[in-house]
């Protein structure tokens, strides 16, 4: 999905109601995944959330702020560092 969003980027302004709706919506990805990684043993999983949050941020950062590269960025990079919350101070 994120590969087609840049295929075919949204052409409308994504104003800052828009980039928050998003970012608010993207917590609930996020929680995702914190419970997920932060509260099993981790495996492959981790590896799929790295990158496909390194491939979100670059694409934001080299297309621009479009919808699925706002969404995507914000949940896995939350939910990652939410993740190394818990498994450094949780315990």
């Amino acid at each position: 999905m994120l590969f087609i969003q840049a295929l075919f980027p949204y052409r409308g302004a994504v104003n800052l109601a828009d980039k928050a709706l998003l970012m608010f919506n993207s917590l609930f990805i996020a929680a995702g995944i914190l419970a997920n990684l932060g509260f099993e043993e981790i495996g492959l999983d981790l590896y799929v959330v790295l990158v496909l949050a390194a491939i979100s941020i670059y694409l934001w950062w080299r297309h621009g702020s479009q919808p699925l590269f706002i969404y995507y960025g914000t949940a896995y990079v939350i939910g990652l560092f939410a993740t190394l919350a818990v498994k450094v101070f949780g315990r």
